[in-house]
């Protein structure tokens, strides 16, 4: 069976290397759920990149508005060792992934991490 896991795959870089690990003993996928991926909007700008009818993506830019939820009903986002990377692990991946989603040519197979 397969793996299909939330974001963040891991709180840690050691906890990523335990799961591919795991994946590649096993011989199973794991997918991150990067749901945005497959709403039919993106699914059709995509399509529309494609087929080369927007013409040559220059740039992409991304934004997220949200509430702004009371301290109580934050809960483990205000806790570090449980929330991970904070708003750009939380809200930032998402954007990134589509934006890199978004453009034509091969797609990045791996980020650069400090």
């Amino acid at each position: 069976m397969h793996v299909l896991c939330e974001r963040p795959l891991a709180l840690t870089l050691a906890g990523v290397e335990r799961v591919l690990a795991a994946s590649d003993k096993y011989g199973k996928r794991v997918m991150v759920g990067m749901n945005h991926r497959f709403r039919s909007d993106v699914q059709a700008v995509r399509g529309f990149l494609a087929g080369g009818d927007l013409g040559a993506l220059q740039a992409v830019r991304g934004g997220w508005y949200t509430f702004q939820p009371s301290r109580q009903m934050l809960g483990w986002r205000l806790r570090r060792e449980q929330a991970g990377g904070g708003a750009v692990l939380d809200l930032g991946l998402p954007l990134i992934d589509l934006g890199c989603g978004s453009r034509a040519g091969p797609r990045p197979s791996a980020f650069p991490r400090t």
